[in-house]
This record gives C-alpha cells, structure tokens and sequence, in this order.
C-alpha cells in the first residue's frame, strides 16, 4: 500500500515538472526572438508601446530598432495594414508614404510600421520563422536612414 502512496505522489510530482515544460512553439519563438536581439533589434509587445488613446494597434509583436536622433523620441506615426490586407491610401504625409512602400515590399505577414518614443518597428506574423528575416533587417534599417536625414 505504501509502494502505491509514493508511485502516485512521485506520478504527481513528475506530471505537474512536465506540465511547466515550454511548448514546441515557445521554444521557436524564444529561439527567434533571441536571434533579433542579436541582430541589435528590441522586440516590443504592442501594449508595451507607447500609442495615443484609442489608436489601433497590431495583434504581432514589433522588431524595433532604436533611433539615435532625439528629435524623433517625441515623434508619434503608426501604420496599419488592415484586415483585408490593404495598406491606407489617402496618405499626405511622406513618412506614411515610406511606411506604406516599405509595408508593400515586404508583403502582407508584415502589418505595420511604428515610429515613437525612439523607436521604429515592424510588426510581423512570427509564424514557421526559424530567424530574423533579413528583408525584415534591410527595410528597417532603410527606414531608419530616411527619417533620420
């Protein structure tokens, strides 16, 4: 009777270290996210941004790179794509112009492009990526050249 108390408790014990393992997906996405901030990237959870109250923001995390330009810090500008995969296109502005070229080349996984509190990120879909694409590393580096000259 005892033998049957310590195979159940050590069953218990076993089953709850099995239940706290990362799943597969966790593990790609920890390999991933690691391999940006190697490449110098900042990966930000949309509710760790800073966004006007009320502004629509991406369901993906965003790879952000930090800008040395303290004039832009204070500086606020989002694009979204939306949910039918279109870019906005009554757009005057020739930052949002960039944003959406860069949003157009890189193709519809990524959704948008964020410029605020120092930082300029892209927010793309994370799904079957091993790395960090590097077309995802070019345009923001790119993007980070036009709005810094």
């Amino acid at each position: 009777m005892v033998w049957l108390f310590l195979i159940g408790a050590a069953m218990f014990v076993w089953g709850g270290l099995l239940a706290v393992q990362p799943s597969k997906t966790q593990k790609r996405i920890a390999v991933l996210r690691e391999s940006a901030m190697h490449e110098g990237l900042h990966i930000k959870l949309p509710v760790s941004l800073k966004f006007p109250e009320g502004a629509q923001k991406s369901d993906s995390p965003y790879y952000c790179l930090t800008l040395s330009d303290r004039k832009l810090g204070n500086r606020y500008r989002h694009v979204l794509r939306r949910e039918d995969g279109r870019l906005p296109e009554d757009l005057s502005d020739p930052m949002d112009i960039s944003f959406c070229e860069a949003l157009n080349k890189l193709g519809d996984e990524y959704k948008a492009v964020y410029l605020g509190a120092g930082l300029l990120g892209i927010s793309w879909n994370e799904a079957a990526q091993e790395q960090v694409p590097e077309k995802l590393l070019q345009a923001l580096r790119e993007l980070k050249m036009k709005i810094q000259s």
